[in-house]
């Protein structure tokens, strides 16, 4: 089960002192999906508003998670 809020590409770092840092998240499944979908919707060059691709990309994040869901 995928959750649109768990980190998408989090990372974590050792200190020189040797103390691990793992509370940088990064952005999350959500926005990550949002954002692949929107640079295809870009390069589609089809016509159309920002708020309309921007709309369109949080559709496809919300059903790609959705359907991950559903394994």
């Amino acid at each position: 089960m995928t959750n649109g809020t768990d980190p998408a590409m989090g990372y974590g770092f050792t200190t020189a002192d040797g103390q691990s840092h793992v509370d940088c998240p990064g952005l999350s499944k959500r926005e990550y999906f949002a954002s692949m979908a929107m640079q295809g919707c870009l390069a589609s060059g089809f016509e159309t508003t920002m708020d309309k691709h921007a709309e369109s990309a949080v559709t496809a994040a919300d059903a790609l998670i959705k359907a991950l869901n559903n394994d």
